[in-house]
């Protein structure tokens, strides 16, 4: 009788280093069913199915394994190396993306069949997705062995196997069962080896090679006295004055259902025009005061004014948001930029709240940075907090829970600092230690911008050689891109007449 397998939740996120691991995944492959032969058949018809069974099924195994699915760079993909890589796509978009699906009403145990653009499904954005990721890998590994890029891969995958296991072992199920469910029907821990070490490999130089693409101060900058409605802050005053529509009345069906009348539009204009009157005599000065506002987070309706280089203190304006039957009375203050500095933490994230016995070998020892980040390389989980030294550089205000950030942004909070913190409704301890100010935040955002750009233009360059053929029509997504490209010429054609 063959082996039952049970739920396995994408817990485990084995090759990008610093995502968080997803909640869970709920898809049982189809369990095996041998049949008793039933009736009157000779020993030797039974022994010629028997025989006839287990010839066939290694065949159809081995085909479905080494079926080539496309090529990339003229290289074979097999069904093995695409169901790993879009096991791991999909993980990845889920553990970014999972939350907010949900809030939009995605149901998560049957995403693939979903839509995800008006053409395109959840299943073929992963399989898209699969397929850059190779393409993406097979560049970086070549380029970094001809850049003689050195990586222990073999200690990086003895301890991939390690978190297999351990995940495995969390969920109740062999590590076999963990490979089928993550990775795909057909994948075992030996047969996806080479692409386990492919990623590893490639993921640690392409960590290496973005090092080079840091922009100078100079150009983060420029880039900010080109751009800098985007970076400011404005401070202003702010009153709203709603117009007063009518109530509709109620009028019941005939089915018994009721509906409520809208006002009309002349309802509607008078309402209005009484409620401009109101704000015209308003004192802008006298409205709630706004600080620190980015335009980003600004109303569309005064946002352009409130950048605006020609404002000045003083300033004030009315604005109609006809939508929403509402009047904006705004005042300007002054527009700066903001200064204030990302931090720089070592955090120790633990299950267990084992923070006591932490404190105590910290405080026995010298209480130095290096004394708690050799504390944080012993206690820290790789799936929970899979950095060297527990060190996380650059954080920015209000971008972790509030206790955490409250802590770290609080004023006096000084280098050496340790805190424990247990933030509500999070099921996780944190053990933080306090490094110091680091760059301000605008900077950060502008030289993360530029680098991301450059390395994403420069992997365009390394995948350019990598072409993506499918020649037997099993990429679906490739389909609808064709489909929509057709349908946008078709489109153009005919507005062109």
């Amino acid at each position: 009788m063959s082996e039952e397998k049970k739920e396995v939740k994408n817990t485990e996120k084995p090759v990008t280093r610093y995502e968080q691991k997803l909640k869970r995944r709920e898809e049982e492959k189809a369990r095996a069913k041998k049949e008793k032969l039933i009736g009157e058949i000779t020993f030797i018809a039974v022994i010629a199915i028997f025989v006839a069974f287990v010839a066939y099924f290694p065949i159809k195994k081995a085909t479905a394994v080494n079926k080539t699915i496309c090529t990339v760079g003229g290289e074979k993909v097999t069904k093995v190396e695409m169901d790993y890589n879009y096991g791991i796509s999909r993980v990845n978009f889920l553990s970014q993306n999972a939350y907010m699906l949900q809030m939009m009403g995605y149901s998560l145990d049957n995403l693939e069949s979903q839509d995800y653009t008006s053409g395109l499904t959840f299943g073929q954005y992963f399989e898209q997705l699969a397929v850059e990721n190779i393409a993406g890998n097979k560049a970086l590994v070549k380029a970094g062995k001809e850049a003689g890029f050195n990586f222990d891969v073999d200690a990086a995958y003895a301890d991939f196997k390690k978190r297999i296991k351990a995940s495995a072992e969390e969920q109740g199920v062999t590590v076999k069962q963990f490979y089928t469910t993550q990775y795909g029907e057909f994948a075992t821990e030996s047969n996806v080896a080479k692409y386990v070490k492919d990623s590893l490999y490639a993921n640690a130089y392409y960590e290496e090679m973005a090092k080079g693409f840091v922009p100078a101060e100079d150009k983060v900058q420029a880039y900010y006295n080109d751009n800098k409605s985007n970076y400011d802050s404005v401070d202003f005053k702010l009153t709203t004055v709603d117009a007063v529509l009518p109530e509709g009345k109620t009028i019941t069906n005939d089915d018994g259902t009721t509906t409520t009348e809208q006002p009309s539009e002349e309802e509607v204009s008078k309402a209005m025009a009484v409620a401009k009157e109101e704000a015209e005599g308003k004192d802008a000065s006298a409205g709630e005061l706004r600080e620190n506002v980015k335009g980003a987070s600004a109303s569309m309706y005064y946002r352009e004014w409130l950048f605006d280089d020609a404002r000045k203190a003083g300033d004030s304006e009315i604005f109609e948001n006809e939508a929403g039957h509402s009047y904006y009375v705004v005042e300007f203050e002054k527009r700066y930029l903001d200064e204030t500095a990302t931090a720089n933490i070592r955090a120790i994230v633990l299950k267990e709240d084992k923070s006591q016995e932490i404190l105590d070998k910290f405080n026995a020892g010298d209480k130095s940075e290096n004394s708690f980040a050799a504390l944080a390389d012993e206690y820290n989980s790789k799936d929970l907090m899979d950095v060297k030294g527990g060190l996380v550089e650059k954080l920015s205000k209000n971008s972790l829970a509030n206790e955490l950030d409250a802590w770290i942004f609080a004023d006096g909070r000084a280098t050496g600092d340790v805190e424990v913190i247990k933030p509500e409704n999070d099921e996780l301890y944190y053990v933080l230690f306090y490094v110091g100010k680091d760059d301000a935040e605008w900077k950060v955002n502008i030289s993360n911008k530029l680098q991301s750009e450059a390395v994403n233009a420069h992997m365009d360059e390394l995948k350019a050689a990598f072409a993506v053929e499918d020649p037997k029509g099993n990429l679906a997504y490739l389909h609808v891109e064709a489909k929509t490209e057709a349908e946008s010429e078709t489109a153009e054609s005919t507005e062109a007449k």
